[in-house]
């Protein structure tokens, strides 16, 4: 069996390398934004009125593309924009995406969900969370340590599992390309 020579090996794996890291991933073609602003109803009519202060953290949302498949999730607490109470989505091909939104401090159910047609290039797509006034005068203050580790844990948890199994492919490709470039055969015992 003849091997191919460590020249020809190495300029094609780099070349593949190169390729994945350069090509875009499909949802960043586009060029449409769905944002969400979240603000106290301290009136309890639905709309954001003079007054009425941007929520700034406890917010989260999932945004999920026409076939129902979590494409991107944000939560208010790390946006930019926290101080107005904005958390945008953007680079979003057209379609219909559906965010769905949760309200840890406020909410005790599932969430709200908005349904809207993005389309790529146009207008940003902008849409108002009214937190209820009832549940702002019940919620408790945002918790540092165990309530934040609870959610944590699985995070970290699942980063471990990905960085084993990229250790553990990178390994197997290492020991293909020693094993079909880089290995000398042994020498043949002739009688």
């Amino acid at each position: 069996m003849r091997v191919p020579p460590v020249s020809r090996i190495f300029p094609l794996i780099a070349g593949l390398l190169l390729l994945t890291a350069v090509t875009p991933l499909p949802a960043q073609d586009g060029g449409g934004q769905f944002c969400l602003r979240s603000f106290e109803d301290r009136n309890g009519n639905g709309t954001l009125d003079p007054g009425e202060p941007p929520l700034t953290a406890g917010v989260s949302a999932d945004l999920r593309d026409g076939d129902g498949l979590v494409v991107a999730s944000g939560q208010l607490d790390d946006s930019p924009l926290a101080a107005q109470g904005v958390v945008c989505f953007q680079f979003l091909q057209s379609g219909e995406y559906t965010l769905l939104v949760s309200d840890s401090m406020r909410q005790a159910g599932g969430g709200v969900i908005f349904t809207r047609r993005i389309e790529d290039g146009g207008a940003p797509t902008l849409i108002d969370y009214a937190a209820p006034q009832q549940a702002l005068a019940t919620a408790a203050a945002p918790t540092r340590g165990a309530g934040n580790l609870s959610q944590l844990l699985p995070r970290v948890g699942l980063s471990l599992l990905g960085a084993l199994l990229v250790v553990v492919a990178m390994l197997a490709l290492g020991a293909l390309i020693w094993f079909f470039a880089l290995r000398r055969p042994a020498p043949s015992r002739r009688r």
